[in-house]
């Protein structure tokens, strides 16, 4: 394979902490304008001002199967993966709760009950007390969100 060849990188799924499900549909929307080299994505979405953000929300692309990381000529890129891609071609963001409702629903996560989501969490590999916390916090924001945008309880 050549050094410029496109490869799909292998990554292991990081349970997020990105709380604003906004801004995981905003960095959506800049990835298809066109896919990013990392270093690029902070100087592309305001709201993602350092490496850290960034990474909490593109691992939140990337748990949610909406995104997919690559590497070209040994420098990291994200692309839109087809569900990414079919959420933004229906030009529908409630569209976009939906899917990520469905996720959630299949994961055993669309819940606020603290007990089912430590104990689906800890699949993750996660131990730390304080880290399922913040996991538990960053699922609790997403279904608020969702339950506002959908009109649900």
């Amino acid at each position: 394979m050549s050094s410029n060849a496109v490869e799909k990188e292998n990554i292991n799924i990081i349970f997020p902490q990105a709380d604003d499900l906004n801004k995981i549909y905003d960095l959506l929307i800049s990835i298809e304008i066109r896919p990013m080299l990392y270093r690029d994505v902070s100087e592309n979405i305001e709201s993602l001002v350092s490496e850290r953000q960034w990474d909490y929300y593109a691992n939140a692309l990337y748990f949610l199967e909406l995104a997919e990381k690559w590497k070209y000529n040994k420098n990291n890129m994200i692309f839109l993966s087809n569900l990414g891609q079919k959420i933004l071609d229906l030009k529908n963001k409630q569209e976009f709760y939906k899917i990520v409702k469905e996720k959630l629903i299949s994961l055993n996560l669309f819940t606020l009950d603290d007990l089912i989501l430590e104990k689906n969490i800890k699949k993750y590999n996660i131990r730390s007390n304080n880290t399922i916390k913040r996991r538990i916090q960053t699922i609790k924001a997403w279904i608020k969100t969702i339950n506002e945008n959908l009109g649900e309880e």
